[in-house]
């Protein structure tokens, strides 16, 4: 089996290691030149742990091929499964942008009608977060525009990714769930196909449901953040401990949901929680359905943004020489779209604080925004500053420097305090 993956950032790139180990072969396919010399010299085109060694082994045998073209790839007969991995990030007024989305399957289905007689016919897989109705109403009808009937030259799916970064690779392996979107049930068995014998929970749902489903998904983890860090300023405001607080709720297995997420500490970030949180509130108004606590949650996580900046200004004059551990959104990683402690270095930077910022992932500041660049150390110092700013864990926990420091990462206060 052949399967081109359109779009080689993190989910594209996750799928296309995790097919190159399962045995098959991997067509991979990105506009960015960057990413495919990456590939080609057997690195990972994203900072995702354990992928370059598979990309290595996958050019090296010949069971993996990149390439600009997609038109041009798609005219391989043998290619059966396209995954598209395109993104979908949010516009102006908080809609998914599917601009990237239009673009590939209008060349997917110029593609398709051009393949050679007796190529297979190919299951057409979306895996870019989109909101509910865009396979049934958008993406179908632009294929039938120039394929005819679904079902005769091609099938559609809509199989949406559960991956956490950092984390991407193990999860491709290990999926706590496979959710398929088709048109009737077993209309995608070849792409169920691809996990074997899983033991995975299988979901087969209609087009919308599976949509739907990633988004909320998303969405209650960013409410989940939201809730905790409300319930962390309460608790700071009249005098409890929120981590013991929400040791309670969180201690009941039989009725509360699981801890993960539900923890005091940072407003969410990254590519998918801000934008998968605000979205689905904009699909709820598209579909006219009225949604307060959906529109509460982006609401809720920059009152927290504020709280925290607010009260290390409050405490630091301008002109005081702070360090921030962090930068990139969580630990590890060097993404810094939506990243909170990239928005407090900002603000704090132009209220005229001395900031200076380590962040192990990033080994120079050259991907940094410009007027952040003069801020980054290569080693965390804890010498002639007034506070630590602990946005993620200490690089060695056991020398944390006995600075005064405001701990971001299990938020108990806003105060600095010795550690």
């Amino acid at each position: 089996m052949t399967v081109l993956v359109c779009g080689l950032a993190t989910v594209g790139a996750t799928m296309a290691a995790w097919l190159l180990e399962r045995g098959y072969r991997v067509v991979g396919v990105d506009t960015d030149v960057a990413k495919l010399d990456a590939i080609r010299a057997g690195r990972s085109p994203v900072n995702e742990p354990g992928l370059a060694p598979i990309f290595a082994r996958g050019m090296e045998s010949g069971k993996l091929v990149v390439s600009v073209d997609l038109l041009g790839a798609l005219y391989d007969p043998s290619i059966d499964t396209v995954a598209v991995a395109v993104g979908t990030p949010a516009g102006p007024t908080k809609r998914l942008c599917r601009r990237q989305l239009h673009e590939v399957t209008d060349t997917i289905a110029n593609g398709i009608a051009r393949r050679p007689k007796g190529s297979q016919r190919p299951l057409v897989c979306y895996r870019s977060t989109m909101p509910p109705g865009t396979c049934r109403d958008d993406l179908l009808p632009r294929l039938e525009a120039r394929l005819g009937r679904v079902g005769d030259q091609f099938e559609l799916a809509y199989h949406p990714e559960f991956l956490r970064m950092g984390h991407a690779l193990n999860d491709a392996r290990n999926p706590d769930r496979i959710v398929l979107g088709e048109r009737f049930p077993g209309a995608s068995r070849r792409l169920n196909g691809l996990y074997g014998n899983t033991k995975s929970q299988v979901f087969e749902v209609d087009f919308a449901s599976a949509e739907l489903a990633k988004m909320i998904d998303n969405t209650w983890r960013a409410t989940k953040v939201a809730f905790a860090n409300d319930t962390a300023r309460l608790a700071i405001a009249s005098g409890a401990d929120s981590n013991a607080v929400l040791g309670v709720l969180t201690s009941d297995t039989r009725h509360n949901m699981a801890t993960t997420y539900l923890q005091p500490g940072l407003p969410y970030g990254g590519y998918c929680l801000p934008k998968d949180s605000a979205g689905i509130a904009e699909a709820a108004l598209e579909w006219g359905v009225e949604s307060p606590l959906f529109t509460a949650v982006s609401a809720s996580n920059h009152a927290h943004a504020r709280a925290i900046s607010d009260s290390i200004l409050e405490q630091f004059p301008p002109g005081s020489e702070l360090l921030q551990i962090g930068l990139g959104f969580k630990p590890g990683s060097d993404d810094l779209r939506d990243s909170p402690l990239l928005a407090l270095a900002e603000r704090l930077v132009s209220a005229g604080l001395g900031l200076k910022i380590h962040d192990p992932a990033f080994p120079t500041a050259t991907h940094w925004p410009s007027h952040l660049q003069h801020c980054w150390v290569p080693k965390p110092i804890g010498t002639n500053i007034a506070a630590i700013i602990l946005g993620q864990p200490w690089p060695t926990a056991q020398d944390l420097p006995r600075v005064p420091v405001i701990n971001l990462t299990k938020l108990s206060s806003f105060q600095a305090a010795l550690p």
